[in-house]
């Protein structure tokens, strides 16, 4: 269910406004609802819009309570966008056999934002999308674990509904009852799958067990209050290397064949809980800012929507091209652009995009981020004064704009290395690696920074550390 790359595959024919059904933007009020974590745009109304401005919010915070954190990380911005008609979701949804797939919920993920795009008059049922969510929440807020764990926390969230006043988590994602009666695994042989692995790679029962497993698993834990034996595990067999069997029995204190008897019990019993509860207080509707689209801004929005998929470059091309007709005056055309021309090679162009989007006085932390990048390309080793202040204008003004831009901080590291700030760059390398704890290319550069600076107790840790990466590159390098 989860996928490193793109989620969302596009139908192969154009797309077209009348396609989508909505040809008649004049008639048909596009709004834009701003809350703390959220930006919802949607033709279902300003009413529909808040609510769902409201359930993200609230689920957000149901989900910083089950990973019992005091704030959650969100290093890039996430878009929703709700359509009214069930008719337009289904021309962004995922293809299968030539026909659209039945979804109510899409997630799409990007190096630069997340979408969801959902059916805003369905009553739940955006499992799919809620469930690539919480990997993204995962990514940004937990150490790297296990396979098994990522996806039985993400299956265990996408259930989560808040409705008619309550809270209820806890249910069975469609399917997994039925497959769990055919049997289980060794928990020894769930615990030790990976990416590589026939049990998570599979398409027919060793895939589906799989998820079914890790969802059955995560509830046993929530529902044992076991979740600190379960990070107490994660430090064994990630930080110290102990074999898995081992760790299960200094954790959970019993052996893997008692876990998997235990774990039997638990479902043949069916003492799986559906937890419900008020929902969480302390935001109103009436908080969220609102304001009507333009016609081009929602092309704008709906060019974006094309530009995170695989099959839909030209056109998000051709309808950011539209926008820059319509409004020349406004940077978000340009940026989109720019961010095309850099999926193309271009970069001589992308640059200039970015530059112009930025002289437009752009809102957005990643075109001031690009105008940097570009700049620390360009130098090279010369570390040129006036090009690195340059630099750290722009990379101060991302951050301004979002405070948790990981590769804002990652970059801005850089800048101030070159400039031999280097007590600075590994402060802000830190907090990269704070901002998005799985991203082990910032580890490596964090480490890359301490032998700089001839801290090498630290560049030795965190080395050894990134030996035990899954990702062989990252091994590789750290080896070196």
């Amino acid at each position: 269910m989860r996928s490193r790359g793109l989620f969302l595959l596009f139908c192969a024919a154009a797309i077209s406004f009348e396609a989508l059904g909505i040809a008649t933007l004049s008639a048909q009020t596009w709004v834009e609802i701003h809350s703390p974590n959220f930006t919802v745009a949607t033709d279902a109304g300003e009413k529909r819009g808040r609510e769902i401005a409201l359930e993200f919010e609230q689920m957000r915070r149901i989900f910083q309570a089950l990973l019992v954190r005091e704030k959650l990380n969100h290093s890039l911005p996430v878009e929703v966008v709700a359509f009214r008609e069930h008719e337009s979701l289904r021309q962004v949804a995922p293809v299968w056999k030539g026909q659209p797939a039945e979804l109510d919920g899409i997630f799409l993920r990007g190096e630069d934002k997340n979408f969801i795009v959902l059916d805003a008059m369905a009553a739940g049922g955006w499992d799919a999308a809620l469930h690539e969510y919480a990997h993204v929440l995962l990514d940004a807020n937990y150490p790297r674990g296990q396979l098994w764990f990522d996806e039985g926390f993400a299956g265990y969230f996408s259930t989560l509904r808040v409705e008619n006043g309550k809270v209820t988590i806890g249910a069975a994602p469609a399917g997994v009852a039925a497959i769990l009666a055919q049997g289980l695994m060794p928990v020894e042989k769930l615990f030790a799958a990976v990416e590589r692995s026939d049990e998570y790679n599979v398409a027919a029962r060793p895939r589906t067990l799989f998820y079914a497993q890790s969802w059955l698993v995560m509830h046993y834990l929530f529902d044992n209050d076991k979740l600190a034996e379960a990070g107490d595990y994660f430090h064994l067999v990630v930080n110290q290397g102990v074999p898995i069997a081992d760790a299960i029995h200094q954790a959970f204190g019993v052996t893997p064949q008692q876990f998997d008897a235990r774990l039997k019990d638990y479902l043949q019993s069916n003492r799986a809980q559906i937890r419900s509860a008020p929902p969480p207080a302390g935001m109103e509707l009436a908080t969220f800012s609102l304001r009507k689209l333009k016609e081009a801004e929602w092309l704008a929005t709906l060019a974006d929507l094309h530009l995170h998929t695989e099959d839909h470059q030209a056109q998000a091309e051709a309808e950011f091209r539209q926008v820059v007709e319509k409004l020349p005056e406004w940077s978000e055309g340009y940026r989109g652009l720019a961010l095309i021309h850099m999926r193309k090679g271009e970069m001589e162009a992308a640059d200039k995009d970015f530059r112009r989007a930025a002289e437009l006085g752009s809102l957005d932390a990643r075109v001031y981020y690009f105008v940097a990048y570009f700049l620390y390309q360009k130098i090279g080793t010369q570390h040129d004064p006036e090009v690195l202040v340059e630099m750290n204008s722009n990379l101060d003004k991302a951050l301004h704009l979002n405070p948790n831009y990981a590769e804002a901080y990652n970059l801005k590291g850089f800048a101030l290395s070159s400039a031999r700030n280097e007590a600075e760059a590994i402060k802000l390398m830190l907090m990269a690696v704070k901002l998005e704890p799985r991203n082990e290319t910032y580890k490596l550069n964090l480490a890359g920074q301490y032998i700089q600076a001839r801290k090498f107790d630290q560049a030795i840790a965190l080395l050894e550390l990134l030996k035990q990466s899954p990702d062989t590159k990252i091994a590789a390098r750290a080896k070196e």
